[in-house]
């Protein structure tokens, strides 16, 4: 998305998590509904370009969408589905990707509501793992896939179904049936960030060639939250790695900067 939409769902962000702040209980309501309300817009570009016709002021876009929606959801999704259309988009497709987005933070804030929200970032990054390894699973489960939906959703199930806390097997369900990039990967990356950044903390991603013991994660964690502040970390463990550790701050591209941080960082682990 372009900055203008970037603007439009970090304004809607805003107003999603103060109204679940003060009602935490609907947070699984509200985020169904936000999915719900998606696919709704996705389905009617009438309504996606009356939503973004730049002759209409922000009221009476709040009036239509009170119009169509005020009986069907609750008044905390509408709330926020009204400031993020009183904004106007790059695209009108936007409207789809935020509202996906924000459904997902209205998820996650449940999840952290009742103290899983570490277990969720955490997880994530355990699917990443194992579709990183598992080259035939990554296929199977991508749109490229021979698989139809049914069975793609199918073999989700069997493998991850039972593993799995419920909101992220819901979360990854999702990502699977309605890929936002041309990688799983970077969309499980976006979610986990987005599971960090709603507990105050930065993801980094680390790929290593051996599994890290306690004391190397405890050591590894002090080193990150010292330059960076609170960190979550995601391991993923790829054996065809010569050796050491490749470390990436959420789903950002390693600026030279940040390479010669994470050199640094290799050396004291190494140390």
């Amino acid at each position: 998305m372009r900055n203008a939409s970037e603007k439009a769902l970090a304004a809607a962000s805003k107003a999603l998590v103060a109204s679940l702040s003060a009602e935490p209980t609907e947070a699984q309501r509200v985020g169904e509904e936000l999915f719900d309300l998606g696919q709704v817009f996705m389905s009617t570009g009438s309504l996606r370009r009356a939503l973004n016709d730049p002759s209409r002021d922000a009221n009476d876009k709040a009036k239509l969408l009170a119009q169509l929606f005020e009986s069907k959801v609750s008044p905390l999704t509408l709330q926020v589905v009204q400031v993020l259309a009183a904004a106007r988009l790059s695209e009108d497709e936007d409207l789809r990707t935020c509202l996906d987005n924000l459904g997902s933070q209205a998820l996650m804030f449940g999840a952290k509501s009742e103290g899983h929200l570490g277990t969720l970032v955490s997880e994530l990054g355990a699917v990443r793992s194992l579709l990183k390894t598992d080259r035939n699973l990554r296929v199977a489960l991508s749109k490229a896939s021979v698989l139809s939906d049914d069975q793609r959703d199918n073999l989700l199930q069997k493998l991850l179904g039972e593993r799995l806390n419920p909101i992220t097997f819901d979360l990854v369900r999702r990502v699977v049936k309605r890929p936002r990039s041309s990688s799983l990967l970077l969309d499980l990356d976006r979610l986990a960030s987005l599971g960090a950044h709603l507990n105050e903390q930065r993801l980094v991603r680390v790929t290593s060639a051996a599994p890290l013991s306690e004391a190397q994660m405890d050591r590894l964690q002090q080193i990150l939250q010292r330059k960076y502040g609170p960190v979550t970390i995601n391991v993923t463990v790829d054996p065809n790695m010569i050796g050491g550790l490749r470390l990436r701050l959420a789903t950002e591209s390693i600026d030279g900067t940040l390479k010669s941080d994470f050199a640094a960082l290799r050396r004291r682990m190494a140390g």
